[in-house]
């Protein structure tokens, strides 16, 4: 029975990677259309990230930039989760300037951020954050979103993760582990 589930993920993963939509991005390749981010979206990611904001701060100074020039330090694309194009948001570092705060030996740091335009002012909602060394926006949807998906590996070891949203975050659904030399797949524990 075990077998058995693994060969359905593995068949689920691979036709949702074969149907996935634009947006995907990797350690050091990003393929959708960079976009100016929402005023005040990425202030809003920063504070929610106390310590690596003073890194960042540290990096703008080492690198002789204006302190005001930290959106210099992030791509930004529409992420297309919904319908509305302009619902949801992408956010990963630039690989230029480069921050350390926002990477790790070969991944990177990323952010989904639902922005709601009802109100006079915009409202920010952080759905989905981590890292990894690739994402991709999937075709198959829950409650409106896109599925996403998230690889990460080791030297021997590639984890893909699945994500839904469940109406008011994304959660994670399904994790597989590929060991590359045996290319053996199972869940992850």
């Amino acid at each position: 029975m075990k077998k058995f589930l693994v060969v359905v993920l593995v068949s689920f993963f691979y036709i949702a990677a074969t149907y996935a939509a634009p947006l995907s991005s990797y350690t050091v390749e990003h393929n959708a259309q960079q976009v100016v981010a929402p005023k005040g979206m990425l202030q809003y990611i920063l504070d929610a990230l106390p310590d690596d904001s003073q890194i960042l701060k540290k990096c703008i100074t080492e690198n002789n930039q204006k302190t005001d020039s930290f959106s210099k330090y992030f791509i930004v694309s529409k992420a297309n989760l919904t319908k509305n194009p302009n619902e949801t948001y992408f956010v990963r570092p630039a690989l230029e300037p480069y921050c350390m705060a926002f990477y790790g030996a070969h991944l990177f740091r990323y952010w989904f951020v639902k922005v709601d335009t009802t109100h006079s002012d915009l409202t920010f909602t952080l759905v989905l954050q981590g890292g990894g060394d690739g994402i991709a926006v999937l075709a198959d949807e829950t409650n409106g979103y896109k599925y996403i998906s998230s690889t990460s590996h080791t030297a021997i070891e590639l984890y893909t993760r699945i994500y839904r949203f469940n109406g008011t975050q994304y959660e994670l659904v399904s994790c597989t582990l590929e060991n590359l030399s045996t290319e053996k797949t199972t869940l992850c524990e």
